[in-house]
């Protein structure tokens, strides 16, 4: 049973990092990982571990250096990570894409969020008591991706069983969304009969991707010490002021 805070950030830091690594090798011989991504993985593995008391956050009531650890990680590296994220996010790129794109862009994302609101309201009397916390966090992914997800869990506090189940869901849900897009890319009068009925023109998202594909091969370099540790000074700097914010 793990009780120190190093251990304890050290085994998550390896365990992630294995997943990831195994990932990589076996992505070419298998589509297991198109069905289950990593993070599942990664977030169900350190649930059952937590469950069968791999370590422990407190005894007898006192927070354990591996509890400390946690909760000082936990609101720390969330904001660090979102910038992380957000460093490729070129907005001058977005708004080329024209007012229309991006009011499609915004008016499905509300569209997802009262579509949740009004699931939860007609099934709420059948549903556990944090059920809307999950169908908070469920829409952030749904609107967001995964690192939006995990923020959402955060500001509304739910739990991690509840958001394993919230991943679980999300992960049935993607695979099937994913089924549905991969065979209407396998038609194309389909997608051309519905382009048409929307009067879409997709030349200004095809240029932007072809830029976006050339910008990315001309950035590719080797990383050396300055760009790695660079970088995490800013991501650490970056989520240290949105704490102290």
């Amino acid at each position: 049973m793990i009780t120190s805070g190093y251990s304890f950030i050290a085994f998550i830091v390896c365990f992630a990092t294995g997943v990831f690594f195994v990932e990589e090798k076996l992505k070419s011989k298998t589509k297991f990982f198109e069905v289950i991504p990593p993070l599942v993985i990664i977030y169900f593995g350190v649930m059952l571990m937590s469950t069968f008391g791999f370590w422990s956050l407190s005894i007898d009531g006192v927070k354990t250096g591996a509890g400390a650890a946690r909760n000082a990680m936990k609101s720390a590296i969330l904001p660090s990570m979102i910038f992380l994220m957000l460093l490729k996010c070129d907005l001058r790129h977005i708004l080329k894409l024209g007012p229309k794109m991006i009011l499609a862009f915004f008016s499905a994302t509300f569209s997802i969020m009262i579509g949740f609101v009004v699931t939860f309201m007609i099934f709420k009397d059948k549903l556990a008591d944090n059920s809307w916390q999950a169908f908070g966090a469920l829409s952030g992914s749904w609107i967001g991706g995964t690192q939006n997800m995990v923020a959402v869990q955060q500001a509304l506090n739910l739990d991690d069983v509840g958001m394993g189940y919230t991943l679980l869901i999300d992960s049935i849900d993607y695979s099937i969304w994913i089924m549905l897009l991969l065979f209407f890319v396998g038609s194309s009068k389909i997608i051309m009969a519905f382009n048409k009925f929307n009067k879409a023109d997709t030349k200004i998202v095809e240029e932007l991707s072809q830029h976006l594909a050339a910008l990315d091969e001309e950035i590719v370099k080797e990383v050396t010490f300055l760009d790695l540790f660079g970088t995490l000074a800013l991501a650490l700097g970056a989520g240290a002021f949105c704490v102290w914010i």
